[in-house]
């Protein structure tokens, strides 16, 4: 009798662990952990669709108004579908629907702390973790938002404070200022160079731009390796410092050589983010006559258009 008591004791002890462990409902741990993530997420993204900008036969003709329609038409479809994925893997998480081959996937990733291929949609550093995109994601699609409200209201596209490194296709939003700069001014895109009106770390005096239908506006920039103040480097202990939005301008290469000198001058790379895997473009800035160029290579200076803060 003895022993009869002893091993129901300890069934019951197995049983109250197992239904601790599973939760009133018999769900796993693990399935209530992601379902409380999965709400906060829900919570962070966007339930409004973006809207589309309305095409015009004027604004149709503007290569930036076409880059931008296509950033926002592949946002907004984006966006329906981590939304979409999203609300499935809850229902899931609740039992209410049941799971497939496609969110099978998705919870091997997010369990796993990494975004899933199927959102990876635009570059982003490989170590990423699950929460840093979303939060990550959410940022480019109200960008996104406020791109589609500027268009919308007739404003100058060249005005905008772009974060360069926050677009889906930074690449193409380059290319498609180099278009508009050569379509303007009738030159010939193999002519044209980028440079920059003024750079300066964040806390400078500001600066007004003079923005132009060669020019754009780029903000959240990070210069690693040095730190800058009216386009002239000098040295900081700090590994990297926030820039004031910058005014970069297309020219005309014969005109840029004619009215610039590039002496005392160094080449700083312009990458997409902090990885350095993926080159943008390269700017020219000063350098104190005091100390020699090779000091400033040897410093691996670069600029780069996201960064995880």
């Amino acid at each position: 009798a003895v022993v009869s008591t002893q091993s129901t004791g300890e069934g019951e002890d197995d049983s109250k662990g197992k239904e601790k462990e599973e939760g009133e409902s018999g769900r796993p741990l693990w399935m209530r952990t992601l379902e409380v993530t999965l709400n906060q997420w829900l919570s962070l993204v966007p339930e409004k669709p973006l809207e589309r900008p309305k095409r015009t036969s004027q604004n149709v003709k503007d290569p930036l108004f076409r880059c931008f329609e296509r950033e926002i038409s592949t946002g907004a479809r984006l966006l329906t579908k981590v939304r979409g994925d999203l609300k499935e893997l809850a229902d899931i998480c609740k039992g209410v629907v049941k799971q497939t081959n496609y969110t099978r996937n998705l919870i091997t990733s997010l369990t796993k702390g990494i975004p899933p291929k199927e959102w990876k949609r635009y570059s982003v550093p490989d170590w990423l973790s699950a929460n840093q995109f979303m939060v990550d994601f959410v940022k480019r699609i109200q960008q996104l938002a406020e791109i589609g409200k500027a268009i919308t209201a007739g404003g100058n596209l060249h005005q905008i404070e772009i974060w360069l490194g926050g677009l889906l296709n930074a690449e193409a939003y380059i290319t498609a200022t180099r278009q508009s700069a050569a379509q303007s001014n009738g030159w010939s895109l193999e002519n044209l160079v980028l440079r920059s009106q003024t750079i300066s770390h964040k806390n400078a005096p500001i600066v007004k731009h003079n923005p132009s239908a060669s020019s754009f506006i780029s903000r959240g920039l990070f210069m690693e390796g040095a730190s800058c103040e009216n386009s002239k480097l000098f040295h900081t202990d700090e590994l990297s410092i926030s820039l004031a939005p910058v005014c970069f301008e297309w020219v005309n290469k014969e005109d840029a050589h004619s009215s610039s000198s590039n002496e005392g001058a160094i080449s700083i790379p312009v990458y997409l983010n902090e990885s350095r895997f993926e080159l943008l473009f390269a700017i020219d800035l000063n350098v104190p006559q005091d100390i020699p160029i090779h000091l400033w290579y040897q410093r691996n200076i670069a600029v780069t258009a996201w960064k995880l803060e």
